[in-house]
This record gives C-alpha cells, structure tokens and sequence, in this order.
C-alpha cells in the first residue's frame, strides 16, 4: 500500500503541478531517470542485495520507483531549473533536490519501507543523489534538451 500511495501521489503531483507545454523538452529526462532506476535498482536489490523493500523481494517497490518517483521528480527537477545557471546557483538547487530525496528516502527507512544491507547506508544513497541529479542536469543539456524551450 506504501509503494501505490507513494505513486498516486507523485504522478497526482505532476497532474496538478507540471508545466505540460514543455513535455517534449523534459519527459525525455525522465525517461532516462526511470530506465536508470529500473536497472540500477534491480542490480543493485536483487543481484548486490544492498538493500531490500519491506523485507521482501516484492518487484513493486521497483516498479513505483521506476515509473512513478523517477519519472516525476526529474520533470520537476528540469522545470525549475533556476534562470541563473552559475556553479553557485546549480550547486545550491542541486543540494535543495538532493535533501529532498533524502528526507524522503529517511522516511522510507523510518516507516520499514527500505533496509539497508552489507556495506550501503543512507550516506551512500545521499552520495548517490547527487550523483543522479548531476547526471539528470548533464543529460538535459547534453542532448540540446534546453533548446526545445526556446522553440
């Protein structure tokens, strides 16, 4: 139930809140997000086993990751961008994100929804962030995704 409500909401989240005129510019970020997660985390689960979902090998946490939080956090994450794209300015957004994904990753942890095993903790999930959502800005504008909002 955790997992479904978490889901309905992120995407009751970008139903009421998303920019949809920039779809064509975005979603494919959040594409490449939720085809990462799919992989990362089900490498990571159930071949590593560095952390599990309630105890269990139940593929709904990853599939609500997948398609629902990485799809939609990401969009948010292009959208506002701030106007100002200095180093300072990407840093403190960035770190603004990175704190929200970890509160609600805590969260998770907090209410039994995630375990953490061998050698990976919250520290490594905060690290990897902020590895995510440098790997969401590069991708944006790697691909000249920026440029489809101008157009």
């Amino acid at each position: 139930m955790f997992w479904t409500a978490g889901f309905i909401f992120a995407w009751l989240f970008w139903i009421a809140f998303a920019n949809k005129n920039r779809w064509k510019e975005i979603f494919p970020v959040s594409v490449f997000a939720s085809w990462l997660s799919f992989i990362a985390e089900a490498w990571m689960h159930y071949v590593y086993e560095l952390w599990s979902y309630s105890g269990t090998f139940d593929i709904l946490p990853l599939f609500a990751n997948a398609f629902g939080i990485y799809i939609v956090v990401p969009y948010f994450f292009i959208q506002w961008l701030p106007a100002e794209k200095t180093l300072a300015t990407i840093f403190k957004y960035i770190f603004s994100w990175t704190a929200f994904a970890i509160t609600f990753e805590y969260i998770h942890w907090i209410f039994l929804q995630i375990e953490y095993h061998l050698w990976w903790n919250i520290g490594c999930s905060y690290i990897a962030d902020w590895i995510l959502f440098c790997m969401f800005y590069g991708y944006y504008n790697v691909t000249g995704l920026k440029k489809l909002q101008s157009s």
